[in-house]
């Protein structure tokens, strides 16, 4: 997954059958304390420049690369979920605000 490695700088690409941006870009709003991402659209990759803040040793990256996977899943798996369930959360949010005098 990693195309390069510094010491303050490392590139990650994404698979855009996999994952969608929206889910990159929120997993990287949470790390957005420790480090600046900027993304490319290549092709059938999402490339995702990551520059650290301060310097990071190679064992500091290591984690931050486990977080930020995981992180990703948990974003990805929350915008398919609301992809698929958006239509039956709008029936029950419209039936809920139909019984009250909201309009009037």
């Amino acid at each position: 997954m990693v195309i390069q490695n510094d010491i303050k700088l490392i590139e990650l690409k994404f698979d855009k059958e996999i994952y969608d941006i929206l889910a990159i870009k929120k997993a990287a709003y949470k790390f957005s304390d420790i480090a600046s991402f900027k993304f490319n659209n290549n092709g059938s990759y999402y490339e995702c420049s990551i520059n650290f803040l301060s310097e990071m040793n190679k064992d500091s990256i290591e984690r931050f690369k486990l977080d930020f996977n995981n992180e990703l899943l948990d974003q990805d798996l929350r915008v398919k979920i609301n992809n698929e369930t958006s239509e039956i959360k709008n029936v029950i949010i419209g039936y809920a605000f139909s019984k009250t005098d909201l309009q009037n």
